[in-house]
C-alpha cells in the first residue's frame, strides 16, 4: 500500500532529505577543519572580505580634505567619488559651514563613512573665514589650522569643490608621497611637517601671494626639499597645461582654451574622466561649450 501511495521517484527524493541534513551537520562541525586541510594540501588561495572596517584600518598620517563653506549641490557626490578613488587607508575630512554640513549629512553613505571613522565632518575653525579666496589663503598659511584640523597627518591632500581625481588614472595618490608639494592651491598634496617648518619662522602678509605660491616657494628652499618638477605637475593635476591622462583636473571659473578650447580635446577628457561633469556641467553650459 505504501509503495502505491508513494511512487518510486518520490521515495528516492524522500531519502535525500535525511542524507542532506546529515551532510549539513557534518559540514557545520568539521567544515573549518576540512577547509584548512584543502588550503594546506592544495595551496588554495583564501579570500577575506570585511564589510565593517574598523577605525584602526585607516592611517592617521594620510588625510584627504575638502574645504567648502558654500552648500553646492554636488558636494555629496564629489566626496563619495573621492573616497572611492583615493587609496582605502586614507582618512577624509570635510570642513564646511553649518549649511553645507547639513546638506552633506543627509546622505546615508556619508553617515556610514562618518560612523566608521573614515570621514570627519566639522565646521571651519573659529576665527577663520573660508568664504572667499583671501580668507582661505590666511587659513591655509596659519599654524593653528594645521594643529587643530590636520594633525596628526603627515600628508594632506587638499581639494576644493572644482577639482576631482579620475577613476581611470593608472596612478595612485600614494605614488606621490616622495614629494613635499605637488599640485596647485585647489588640488594639492603637501607634506605637513614641511609646511609647519615654514610657518614656524615666516608669516604671510595679508593680501599678498596666494597660499599655494607662498608656501611652495618657501618649502622649496628648505634643506632636503623634494618638490615635484614642473614636468610632473601636469601628470598630477591639469588646470591650464594639457596632459593626456592626468590623475585629476582642476576646473576653475574660467576654462582655459589650452585645455578646453578644442571640442575634440574635450571629448577625450570626457571619455577618460567622465566624472569631471560632476563638478563642471553648469560651468560648461554657462560658457556655451559643446560637450
Amino acid at each position: 500500500m505504501l509503495a502505491k501511495a508513494f511512487p518510486e521517484r518520490y521515495r528516492r527524493w524522500g531519502l535525500l532529505v535525511p542524507v542532506s541534513l546529515v551532510f549539513v551537520w557534518l559540514l557545520a562541525f568539521f567544515g573549518p577543519s576540512i577547509r584548512g586541510f584543502l588550503v594546506t594540501t592544495f595551496n588554495l588561495p583564501t579570500i577575506k572580505t570585511n564589510f565593517h572596517p574598523s577605525k584602526t584600518e585607516f592611517e592617521d598620517r594620510k588625510l584627504a580634505m575638502l574645504v567648502e563653506v558654500h552648500p553646492f549641490g554636488h558636494l555629496t557626490a564629489l566626496l563619495l567619488h573621492m573616497i572611492a578613488v583615493v587609496p582605502f587607508e586614507w582618512r577624509f575630512a570635510y570642513v564646511g559651514s553649518k549649511e553645507s554640513l547639513a546638506r552633506v549629512r543627509k546622505s546615508l553613505p556619508i553617515k556610514a563613512y562618518e560612523d566608521s571613522g573614515k570621514l570627519t565632518l566639522r565646521e571651519v575653525p573659529a576665527g577663520f573665514d573660508a568664504s572667499n579666496n583671501e580668507g582661505m589663503h590666511r587659513m591655509l598659511t596659519h599654524m593653528r589650522f594645521y594643529e587643530e584640523v590636520v594633525d596628526p597627518a603627515e600628508w594632506l591632500l587638499l581639494f576644493r569643490a572644482d577639482t576631482i581625481l579620475c577613476a581611470q588614472s593608472n596612478q595612485s595618490l600614494n605614488d606621490w608621497l616622495e614629494y613635499d608639494w605637488v599640485g596647485n592651491g585647489a588640488l594639492s598634496l603637501r607634506r605637513v611637517s614641511a609646511v609647519k617648518q615654514v610657518l614656524r619662522f615666516q608669516t604671510r602678509l595679508n593680501d599678498s601671494d596666494p597660499s599655494d605660491r607662498w608656501l611652495s616657494m618657501r618649502m622649496g628652499l628648505l634643506p632636503d626639499a623634494r618638490m615635484a618638477p614642473g614636468s610632473k605637475e601636469a601628470e598630477f593635476s591639469v588646470e591650464n597645461i594639457w596632459h593626456d591622462r592626468p590623475m585629476g583636473y582642476r576646473l576653475d571659473h574660467t576654462l582655459p582654451d589650452s585645455v578646453w578650447g578644442d571640442q575634440a580635446q574635450r571629448k577625450k577628457i570626457y571619455a577618460y574622466c567622465p566624472e569631471v561633469k560632476i563638478i563642471h556641467e553648469m560651468k560648461l553650459e554657462r560658457q556655451r561649450c559643446q560637450t
